[in-house]
């Protein structure tokens, strides 16, 4: 009888430990984080923990009816594992497709009981479907990963042994290896689990860093030229007082100091409330609409006739970014006409889940350690080279915040460098005729 109540309490602990577990993940990310991903996710993560659970209740029987809460949980959490890859939100009929599958798995366990097949075949159908949203997942996190941290590691070895675990259930047609795989794939769920929520912590983390760099980085910049401000207003006050022949003119230059240094402070007031303040969220972009807005800002800043901006971009891609990405274009192109770009181009193209977008400027070209600079996505932890202009410093930053794959390479031709191609590296969103995308503000 003691023998019987140290199990009994045993397993309490571990049933309430791993639900402790369950509402953490699912808690934590679905209530905490900014990015549909991760909620979605979590959401197929719990329902197919569910739905596996149930059948490791009746496991080394014969398929019962209750075999179809397993079956329906592990078909529906796998689609919604590959939702959450493509960024999809379903609504209105798409709903549908969540209720065939449920109906789906239902119809498969009553088939198999009618006609006393095995476990093996019972959970083929459904483990390759668990597979393709495991294996899937993970190599959307290696295309869309630059930075690989342990966190990272964890979650992408979740998905995939997750996968590997379900490729095997066709062997149970041969052989009675029921308990390990379902140690297999309860180890692989709870490393998944864990993973997600690690790696979660972590983007959140890195991104609360990166506003600090950028802001640290921008106060030293902010001082550094309000210094030198400060010493050219300085020396025309010292001129003027003893020269009274030029005193008009080195007033007149004081004034322009003063002009300049207060324009200087009001558009740094403005960055760095744009890049410190701002909530990293990740949104549905239509692409086009923010490429129209900057050319306009372009075109008026620089008075410039509607040929000199061309967008070859296509009206219905949409990327996944956030609110500031407006203001990495703007640098990017206020970086080009400020040396004299004769012309500005932007142009996307898809590959895989990634939307690249090109802007290529005929400024003459960059210096290769500023190309370095740039392409390098460690560069802001790095003492910056004296001289990187506050544009440079901010495409690095804004980048980095933006979660964008920066490139940058010389444009060339027939006579050598014209100027520089600016890569940048969206990731892709699929939208439904169902989804409707407020323009960012």
């Amino acid at each position: 009888m003691q023998e019987f109540v140290i199990d009994i309490t045993i397993i309490s602990i571990l049933v309430l430990g791993f639900l402790a577990f369950l509402i953490s993940v699912v808690f934590g990310l679905f209530r905490f984080s900014k990015h549909m991903r991760f909620k979605i996710w979590s959401i197929g993560w719990i329902i197919y923990t569910l739905g596996i659970g149930t059948t490791i209740l009746s496991v080394g029987l014969e398929i019962v009816l209750i075999d179809s809460f397993g079956v329906s949980g592990m078909l529906l959490g796998s689609l919604l594992l590959i939702d959450g890859n493509n960024e999809t939100i379903r609504r209105g009929r798409e709903l549908f497709i969540y209720f065939a599958v449920v109906v789906a798995g239902v119809i498969i366990t009553l088939t198999s009981i009618i006609l006393n097949l095995q476990y093996g075949t019972l959970f083929s159908i459904s483990g390759f479907v668990s597979t393709y949203a495991c294996w899937s997942s993970a190599m959307y996190l290696h295309r869309s990963e630059t930075i690989r941290s342990l966190e990272y590691w964890i979650l992408i070895s979740g998905f995939s042994i997750w996968g590997f675990s379900t490729t095997l259930f066709p062997l149970l047609l041969f052989s009675d290896i029921s308990q390990f795989l379902v140690f297999l794939n309860s180890v692989s769920i709870i490393l998944t689990g864990s993973g997600m929520l690690a790696y979660f912590i972590y983007k959140k983390s890195e991104s609360l860093n990166m506003q600090y760099e950028i802001s640290q980085l921008l106060s030293g910049v902010l001082n550094h030229d309000v210094r030198n401000y400060v010493g050219s207003l300085q020396t025309a006050i010292e001129y003027a007082n003893a020269s009274e022949s030029d005193r008009e003119t080195w007033l007149e230059l004081a004034t322009e100091i003063v002009g300049s240094l207060s324009d200087f402070i009001l558009e740094m007031r403005e960055i760095m409330a744009a890049t410190t303040r701002f909530e990293v969220k990740e949104e549905r972009i239509v692409l086009l609409d923010v490429l129209n807005e900057v050319a306009t800002r372009v075109a008026r800043e620089y008075i410039l006739p509607s040929d000199k901006l061309r967008i070859e971009v296509e009206p219905k891609t949409v990327i996944l970014s956030n609110s500031i990405v407006k203001e990495l274009l703007w640098n990017i192109s206020d970086n080009a006409f400020k040396h004299k770009s004769s012309d500005l181009v932007f142009n996307a193209h898809n590959v895989d889940d990634m939307v690249i977008l090109q802007i290529i400027d005929q400024a003459g070209g960059m210096p290769p350690e500023v190309q370095d600079f740039l392409n390098n996505p460690e560069s802001l932890s790095s003492p910056v080279a004296p001289g990187m202009g506050l544009g440079l410093l901010l495409i690095r930053g804004l980048s980095l915040l933006c979660n964008v794959q920066l490139d940058v390479k010389d444009n060339t031709d027939d006579t050598g460098v014209i100027g520089t191609i600016v890569s940048l590296g969206f990731k892709r969103s699929i939208v439904t005729q169902t989804d409707n995308i407020e323009p960012i503000a």
